[in-house]
């Protein structure tokens, strides 16, 4: 399992925050990768640093060297803390590409978006289990109430709602934009909240997000269309169902 450590401390944290801090960065970790026991990163060191700019996964990473973890948060917003490292983590999850900006990055980060209110809720629900995780105060109603608020907050804010059964519309007015611009959060969490439907029913195909980046398109290729076939022939087959959903979302 992946060691996880703390380069520095968040602002005014006690010694005892931070090891709230690192039991929920712990328990999200250890979610994915029962999601994918065999994953490459799997064994690799996740190093968090503590900045004022914005949260990120620096580039250089691999599963040797292990990953290097900004996040931005202040104070005891444990609930931000936790949405921010989600986030990230994915990213490792999905094997991203270091220095290989694509131009179908925006949907990487769509699902980094979705994994950041999954797993939100994912820490509330064990908070509430009272036996799994291991730290008297994450056990009650104030932590998962907060990680549960904080999440539905992100996700149900205005910006982020399409209305419409499919994403097909929206994205034919919207792609251009995302290619161009992959980081938009508000276009991002439009895609999100989508996923997070499809994520929600079948949580086990959290699974798939690990093939993501594993078969990168040929030059010339780089369609949203073969970004998602190439996904799904990386993916095992228990996976493509899922991927098929995806893909009729938008097309």
């Amino acid at each position: 399992m992946s060691k996880i450590t703390l380069l520095d401390n968040p602002i005014s944290t006690t010694n005892s925050d931070t090891e709230v801090i690192m039991v929920l960065f712990a328990t999200v970790w250890e979610q994915l990768m029962h999601l994918s026991p065999n994953h490459p990163n799997a064994a690799a060191e996740i190093r968090i640093s503590f900045r004022h700019d914005v949260p990120r996964v620096l580039s250089g990473g691999n599963s040797t060297d292990g990953f290097d973890v900004h996040l931005a948060a202040k104070m005891r917003r444990w609930d931000q803390y936790l949405y921010q490292f989600n986030h990230e983590a994915c990213h490792i999850f999905a094997q991203f590409l270091p220095n290989e900006g694509h131009c179908n990055q925006w949907f990487e980060e769509s699902l980094c978006e979705a994994a950041s209110i999954f797993f939100l809720r994912k820490v509330a629900d064990l908070c509430r289990e009272k036996r799994t995780l291991p730290h008297k105060r994450l056990v009650g109603n104030r932590y998962p109430a907060a990680f549960r608020e904080y999440a539905e907050k992100m996700q149900n804010s205005p910006d982020r709602i399409c209305d419409g059964p499919r994403l097909q519309r929206w994205f034919s007015e919207y792609e251009r934009v995302l290619r161009l611009s992959p980081y938009v959060r508000c276009l991002n969490g439009t895609v999100a909240n989508r996923l997070l439907q499809l994520l929600e029913t079948e949580p086990s195909h959290w699974g798939a997000v690990a093939y993501l980046n594993s078969a990168p398109c040929a030059s010339g290729k780089d369609s949203f269309s073969h970004y998602l076939e190439q996904w799904r022939e990386a993916s095992p087959e228990k996976h493509r169902p899922f991927i098929d959903q995806v893909r009729l979302l938008f097309m």
